[in-house]
């Protein structure tokens, strides 16, 4: 049996739908406008992130080849400045890593990767259980905040690691760091370049992790506490202490 056909009622569905159909093209149209408009804008925003990744890069190359004291010349501004190295840049980065914390007695920062605590200074009682933004270089009183977040228990993780059981090695200046530890390149490109060192097992680092560590060190000696390729390694002295994580290659 034929099912009665109206044929005005599907004629009238058909310019209903087409009517419905041409201002979703042109909606379309537009959305693929402004997605190529927006695509073009990331390539040109990532370009200039790279760009000035790469000048970063190079001004931290300059920086590493210099020595401390010749920051500002005031040895707490120094520290400042010295602990600000520690401190994630990474925009998506948790605001506390982005800080140096002032404690009563010492100095210290991380970006969780990575910390460093110095000790042996003056800290003015105003600035004390204060924190400073990384690029903070003056008026540090007017520039202080309070986070809510508890600060990483750095001092403790450093503590724990230097008393276990693990090889601990005896370094006169951090010229001769890589010789000592037999340094080889492994891997590099525009934004990190990995090396390795013969740590009673060869271990993974950021090399410029390490660059950083051994410029805080200044000219002098060092022990260095090595518990296994995975686990963190500290660089100490009576100033400074320092821990670094490695890094795990797939090979």
């Amino acid at each position: 049996m034929m099912e009665n056909i109206n044929l005005k009622d599907i004629d009238q569905q058909i310019i209903e739908l087409t009517q419905k159909l041409g201002p979703l093209g042109t909606k379309l149209e537009f959305i693929e406008s402004e997605i190529e408009d927006l695509e073009s804008d990331k390539d040109y925003i990532e370009y200039e992130i790279c760009k000035i990744e790469r000048r970063i890069k190079l001004l931290k190359s300059k920086l590493l080849a210099s020595n401390i004291d010749k920051f500002t010349g005031d040895a707490f501004v120094d520290a400042i400045i010295l602990a600000s190295m520690f401190c994630s840049l990474d925009y998506e980065q948790r605001s506390l890593f982005k800080h140096v914390y002032l404690s009563d007695s010492e100095i210290m920062a991380t970006d969780s990767y990575r910390g460093i605590i110095i000790n042996g200074l003056e800290i003015p009682k105003e600035l004390q259980g204060k924190y400073i933004k990384w690029d903070v270089r003056s008026d540090f009183e007017a520039n202080t905040t309070t986070l809510e977040q508890e600060y990483p228990k750095l001092k403790e993780l450093i503590c724990d690691i230097i008393q276990k059981p693990g090889h601990e090695f005896n370094v006169l200046t951090g010229t001769g760091f890589y010789s000592q530890f037999n340094m080889q390149e492994r891997s590099k490109d525009d934004y990190r370049e990995v090396i390795t060192l013969d740590m009673a097992e060869k271990t993974a680092f950021n090399r410029e992790y390490i660059e950083i560590a051994l410029l805080s060190m200044g000219d002098k000696p060092f022990t260095v506490k090595y518990t296994g390729r995975l686990e963190p390694m500290v660089m100490y002295n009576n100033s400074v202490r320092i821990v670094v994580l490695p890094m795990r290659l797939n090979d």
